[in-house]
């Protein structure tokens, strides 16, 4: 790692604003992923958001893609997004085998490769999703409810992972596409904040995980859980604030 990059991770750790987030990207080719080498567990105890960037090779898929998430087998704890190959994006939350969903109640279409900023609020009352800084209408079946969800519950050992999902220690349904300016919150976000965020001003309260800056590494510029890539690379030419 060059000094400068060394200068620029002590600068911006714990809270410091940054300058031109969003300005580059990583690329996934459907066998990448990158692992923040941490569970989350206590963050997805309670009230948490999770923000990104994102791009799509194709609305539909030919199979499910994972944004992000992890996943234990028995009982089934998991924090994941996917889109499917019908084109809807779906947040799911599993504490205990009890489970709220929300899927955007307005499907992808084949070919958007279009950036779009996501996300997701997640409260003991329910789950509220963002696209580009506006709350989405839900499915009616998968409704964001949470109220046969205890957060408290939530248990997992297994790492959180960014452009797949973590499934009982094995990378699954990597995504084919783009991500940026990755974050993790210990709180609920508001609508602000969110449209803030889409709009290019930093929000750095309570942010607990923070990857995929504008600069060719994984580290975890909110805190110590610097990322594992595994395959990912770096594009500095295609990026939501180019």
């Amino acid at each position: 790692m060059s000094s400068f990059l060394s200068h620029r991770r002590k600068a911006f750790r714990g809270g410091g604003a940054f300058d031109g987030f969003g300005n580059a990207s990583r690329s996934f080719d459907g066998n990448d992923y990158i692992n923040t080498n941490t569970t989350f567990e206590s963050v997805f105890q309670s009230s948490f958001s999770i923000s990104t960037w994102v791009r799509f090779n194709d609305g539909i898929p030919p199979s499910a893609q994972m944004v992000f998430g992890s996943q234990t087998a028995t009982p089934v704890n998991r924090v994941a997004l996917f889109i499917d190959n019908a084109g809807a994006l779906t947040f799911g939350y599993f504490s205990n085998q009890n489970q709220g969903r929300a899927e955007i109640d307005q499907n992808f279409s084949n070919g958007d490769t279009g950036w779009f900023h996501y996300t997701a609020v997640i409260e003991p009352t329910g789950i509220t999703v963002y696209k580009d800084g506006l709350v989405q209408t839900l499915d009616a079946t998968d409704d964001g409810d949470m109220s046969a969800v205890t957060m408290g519950d939530f248990e997992s050992n297994l790492d959180f992972y960014i452009g797949a999902r973590n499934i009982n220690g094995s990378a699954d349904n990597e995504i084919t596409g783009k991500l940026a300016d990755f974050r993790i919150y210990d709180t609920d976000l508001s609508a602000s904040d969110i449209a803030d965020l889409y709009a290019g001003t930093d929000v750095q309260t309570n942010l607990v995980g923070w990857w995929l800056t504008d600069t060719d590494d994984v580290l975890d510029y909110a805190g110590t859980n610097d990322g594992t890539n595994n395959g990912s690379t770096y594009d500095n030419t295609d990026a939501p604030n180019l």
